[in-house]
């Protein structure tokens, strides 16, 4: 089960630097069943989630696991109840429901650290 977790662990990671790096930025674990991707500073984790669920997939606001305010907006994103296929469509479609929640990309080379700050800025 090790190996297998993180065999989808990978996907979960590089379909985040391949395909939501704009909007998400993850580090990786050790070890587990999910991975923690965090959003730019003023996002709408809830409403991410929600817009989320409507496609099928299903994340959690990291805030749901906080006592009081969360540092960051952040997912849960879970990997271990799908199969691989199904987490590769999953963060393809995790992709369009970040374009449509938080707008589209920014321009190449800003990453989530600097993307609240251009939005503010509008």
């Amino acid at each position: 089960m090790r190996k297998l977790y993180a065999d989808r662990q990978r996907i979960v990671i590089e379909a985040i630097r391949r395909e939501l790096s704009h909007w998400i930025a993850v580090r990786p674990v050790g070890a587990g069943m999910h991975v923690v991707g965090l959003l730019p500073e003023r996002a709408d984790a809830a409403a991410v989630a929600k817009r989320a669920a409507t496609r099928g997939i299903t994340v959690r606001p990291v805030s749901h696991y906080y006592h009081s305010r969360a540092p960051r907006p952040g997912l849960l994103i879970g990997h271990s109840a799908v199969t691989s296929g199904q987490l590769r469509r999953g963060m393809t479609a995790l992709a369009a429901t970040l374009a449509e929640t938080l707008g589209p990309p920014p321009r190449p080379g800003i990453g989530p650290a600097t993307f609240a700050n251009q939005r503010a800025r509008r």
